[in-house]
C-alpha cells in the first residue's frame, strides 16, 4: 500500500501529460537497460555502453557514481548535475528527451533510487527497461534499502518491471522475474590487461551475458570493453613518490571494506572521508575495523563532522583517530607508506584523490 501511495503521488507531480509524453519518448528508444546493485554499478554501466557503441548501437549512458555523468555515443562526458542541485530521480526525464533528440538506439542508466518506492518508480515509469542488470546485494544505505541482505534483495528487486529480463549472479533475484540469466562463464582476465581500470570477472560476466542476449559478437564486445572510459572512482591505486594509495572510496559496504582491510600485510593508514548523512556507514566500518585481523596504524578523518567522526572511530575501534585538515601533510607526518582511502568519494575525498592522481602523473 505504501508503494502504491508513493507512486500515485509521484505521478501527480509528473502530471498526466508529461507522463504520456515521457512514455512515448521511451518507446522511441529500442533498447533500454537499467543497472542496479550495491557495488559496481558505475563500472558496469560504462562498460555496457562502450560495448554497445562498439557494436554500432548508438547508446547514451547516465551514471551516478563518483560523479553524475552523461556519456554520449562519441564518448563525450558531461557533468550531469550542477553543484548543490538537488538529487532527484526525475533527472531521467530530460536525459531521455536528450537521448531521443540524439537518435539513441539504446540507453544504459545506473539506478540512482534507494527507497523502495523510488526503485519501483525508476523502473516501471521512468526507464521501463527490457533488461535489468543487478551487480550484487550487499548491505549499504541500510536505513533506506535494508539492514539485511534479504531486505536489500527485496528493495533492489523493485527495479525489475514485469516482462523484463534479469541478468544477475545472485539467484535470489530469480524469484522476481520469469526470465533470469545467470552468468557462469569463466573469463580470461588477461584479455583485458590493457584496460585503464581494474577488471573484475563478475562484472565482465554480466556485461558479456547482456551483449550475448543482444546478439553482439564477442570480439566486438571485447573491443568495446577495452575502450571503456574510467570513472575517477575506478582508479584503485595511485603511486606517488611518498606513498602508495589504495582508493577504496567506492567500497561503500562493510563486507567489501572488511575484505580490503584484511588483505593488508604491511602497516597502513586509513583515511576516512565522512558524510553527515552516512552515519550508518561510519558505524558499520568501525565495526569492520574492530573485527578485522589487519588494523590501520591510525585513522585520519576528512569530510563533514570530522571531529565527531574521529572521536567515534577512536572510541569504537581503540585505534588513534583524528580530524585532518590537510591529508597529504598528515600522511607524510605518519611516516607510513601505505594508505587506504575509504568512506565516500564526495567532497574532500574526491579533491584529495584528484591531487594525488595529478602528482603521480607529474612524477612519471
Amino acid at each position: 500500500m505504501t508503494i502504491v501511495i508513493a507512486v500515485l503521488a509521484a505521478l501527480l507531480v509528473l502530471g498526466v501529460t508529461e507522463n504520456m509524453l515521457h512514455r512515448r519518448a521511451l518507446e522511441r528508444i529500442p533498447i533500454r537497460i537499467l543497472v542496479n546493485g550495491t557495488r559496481g554499478k558505475t563500472t558496469v554501466t560504462r562498460t555496457i555502453a562502450a560495448a554497445l557503441n562498439a557494436a554500432g548501437i548508438r547508446t547514451y549512458a547516465k551514471t551516478t557514481g563518483s560523479e553524475a555523468r552523461r556519456i554520449d555515443p562519441d564518448g563525450t562526458e558531461t557533468e550531469y548535475r550542477a553543484e548543490n542541485r538537488p538529487v532527484s530521480i526525475m533527472e531521467q526525464l530530460p536525459f531521455v528527451r536528450l537521448a531521443v533528440r540524439g537518435k539513441a538506439q539504446a540507453i544504459v542508466v545506473e539506478c540512482m533510487a534507494q527507497r523502495i518506492e523510488n526503485q519501483f518508480l525508476m523502473a516501471d515509469k521512468l526507464i521501463r527497461p527490457q533488461y535489468v542488470v543487478l551487480t550484487n546485494a550487499y548491505v549499504d544505505h541500510a536505513d533506506e534499502i535494508g539492514r539485511t541482505e534479504e531486505e536489500t534483495v527485496h528493495t533492489l528487486a523493485q527495479s525489475i518491471p514485469e516482462g523484463s529480463r534479469v541478468i544477475a549472479h545472485d539467484g535470489r533475484f530469480g524469484a522476481y522475474t520469469r526470465e533470469w540469466i545467470a552468468p557462469k562463464e569463466e573469463i580470461d582476465l588477461e584479455r583485458f590487461a590493457s584496460c585503464p581500470f581494474p577488471v573484475y570477472e563478475e562484472n565482465i560476466q554480466l556485461v558479456l551475458a547482456l551483449t550475448d542476449a543482444l546478439g553482439i559478437q564477442r570480439e566486438t564486445a571485447y573491443a568495446g570493453i577495452l575502450k571503456t572510459s574510467p570513472d575517477i572512482g575506478m582508479y584503485t591505486s595511485v603511486e606517488t613518490g611518498d606513498c602508495s594509495i589504495r582508493n577504496a572510496f567506492a567500497a561503500n559496504d562493510a563486507v567489501s571494506f572488511g575484505s580490503i582491510i584484511n588483505a593488508y600485510t604491511q602497516p597502513f593508514l586509513l583515511l576516512y572521508n565522512h558524510r553527515k548523512d552516512r552515519g550508518y556507514r561510519m558505524e558499520a566500518f568501525a565495526k569492520a575495523i574492530r573485527q578485522s585481523a589487519a588494523k590501520p596504524v591510525c585513522i585520519g578523518v576528512i569530510g563533514e563532522h570530522k571531529t565527531a567522526c574521529a572521536r567515534y572511530m577512536q572510541r569504537t575501534t581503540g585505534i588513534r583517530a583524528q580530524a585532518v585538515e590537510r591529508p597529504k601533510e598528515w600522511i607524510q607526518a605518519q611516516n607510513v607508506r601505505h594508505v587506504l582511502c575509504a568512506g565516500n568519494i564526495k567532497g574532500e575525498g574526491r579533491q584529495f584523490l584528484e591531487e594525488m592522481i595529478e602528482e603521480a602523473r607529474q612524477n612519471v
